[in-house]
């Protein structure tokens, strides 16, 4: 498989694939009339919007798959931490920033040499945490003993439970449905089907990525920052950190958890670069 594609597959789809699906229910569906005047359809408006989100989701990935095959590496230096981005500049002077990150992504501290990937056509540098993480190396560790996972934790992804009661509804529609029955019902389970195709990769995505940490992930050192309590307080998390700029949160636990400033092990996804604590794997 090309990056390209193994880029675009590592991509979130989900939401432009259920807009698309609800645009296709919705076409069978009768126009919204407004002010008494000829009525309105919303599915061209739902597929134009599920189009644009997956251009924009796709905007980069030509230029990353170019500088994956065939670009230069380089080093630079972190220089800024704070904000959403990640600021860096290399050997020339030059100044970079990645994209976006999420409060628990990976995030180099200042002063920590990092690596750039350079698009040859358009001369972007790209940080190689903005890559995923299996593109870059096909050199990954493998743990073949490691722990894994049970998919029975899905029960505690809120994600899981959207999924399971759009799947049940489509179901119990699709029972339901008689010969005869007019298109609307059949538009109603595509609908339901779409919203499963969005919910459904968020709530497998904890359990692969763990998984895959455990296997296939590096290990790190951690140290422990702190302990934070959840909703009923009768449960706390551990937060913890590492030098590499990883930081994460352990699952709610109601047992005695390790003290602040303690050493921890932790395995590192590949492809996202999230960390996840060894504590909170089986055995």
């Amino acid at each position: 498989m090309s990056p390209l594609l193994r880029l675009a597959t590592r991509t979130s789809l989900g939401q432009p694939v259920a807009l698309a699906v609800l645009a296709l229910a919705l076409a069978r569906t009768p126009a919204i009339p407004i002010n008494g005047g000829p009525g309105v359809t919303l599915a061209p408006w739902l597929l134009a919007l599920a189009a644009a989100l997956a251009l924009w989701r796709l905007r980069h990935a030509r230029s990353m798959a170019r500088a994956l095959t065939s670009g230069q590496t380089t080093t630079a230096t972190v220089t800024d931490t704070p904000g959403p981005r990640l600021s860096w500049t290399d050997a020339t002077g030059t100044q970079g920033r990645s994209l976006r990150r999420r409060p628990g992504d990976w995030r180099p501290p200042a002063g920590q040499r990092i690596t750039l990937l350079i698009d040859p056509r358009t001369g972007k540098a790209w940080w190689e945490g903005d890559l995923p993480g299996d593109l870059l190396t096909t050199d990954l560790p493998r743990h073949p003993d490691a722990p894994q996972i049970p998919w029975s934790r899905l029960v505690e992804n809120p994600f899981a439970w959207l999924t399971g009661a759009f799947v049940l509804f489509a179901l119990l529609l699709t029972l339901a449905l008689q010969r005869g029955d007019g298109p609307q019902l059949g538009w109603i389970i595509l609908g339901l089907l779409g919203l499963t195709a969005w919910t459904a990769p968020k709530a497998a995505d904890d359990i692969m990525a763990m998984n895959r940490a455990a296997r296939r992930g590096a290990r790190l050192s951690a140290k422990v920052t702190g302990h934070t309590a959840t909703g009923n307080n009768r449960h706390h998390q551990m937060l913890w950190t590492t030098r590499q700029g990883h930081r994460g949160e352990t699952r709610p636990s109601q047992g005695k958890l390790p003290n602040p400033g303690a050493s921890i092990r932790v395995y590192i996804d590949p492809v996202s670069r999230r960390g996840f604590w060894s504590g909170d794997y089986p055995g």
